[in-house]
């Protein structure tokens, strides 16, 4: 699927981007499989934020858990090389970091005593994932976001810091 529906971005240097405010240049999202619904809503978000029709979208069970915490370690080196792959080819200048509550790869909200220690255990991964980017990449702009599902459905979007 080359260019994601964007015939030219590959065509594109990265020098190209270069004069363009953050909303304006592409990024790199890194997301949770979901379930459509939660699919649906991220999408959303993003769009909101002016990140949907210039980014590089992949999605992971676990999102940031396979960069901070990987089962294997060539999952994290996957990751990392596809971002490598949309700096070059796309001019990324941010990456997004998207984990969802109640996600299957940590074990769902059950493996958790409370919901704070699972908000607190997908903000550290996304801190920590988000450090490892960042030494290898240091221009590059780390955003962090928790979508919280709660017990009821209810779906909400948090920025972690």
């Amino acid at each position: 699927m080359r260019g994601h529906g964007f015939p030219n971005r590959l065509k594109s240097p990265p020098q190209k981007f270069a004069g363009l405010s953050l909303n304006e240049r592409p990024a790199f999202i890194f997301t949770n499989n979901s379930s459509p619904l939660v699919t649906k809503l991220q999408k959303n978000h993003l769009a909101e934020n002016q990140l949907l029709n210039n980014c590089d979208i992949v999605s992971v069970a676990g999102a940031a858990k396979n960069i901070a915490d990987p089962k294997e370690t060539s999952d994290r080196e996957f990751i990392l090389r596809q971002i490598d792959i949309s700096k070059r080819l796309h001019g990324i200048n941010e990456v997004v970091l998207m984990n969802h509550t109640d996600c299957g790869a940590y074990g769902d909200r059950d493996a958790f005593s409370s919901s704070l220690e699972e908000k607190n255990r997908h903000a550290e991964d996304m801190k920590t994932a988000g450090a490892i980017i960042k030494q290898k990449h240091p221009d590059l702009d780390i955003r962090a976001v928790l979508v919280n599902i709660d017990k009821s459905g209810k779906i909400d979007f948090e920025a972690i810091s």
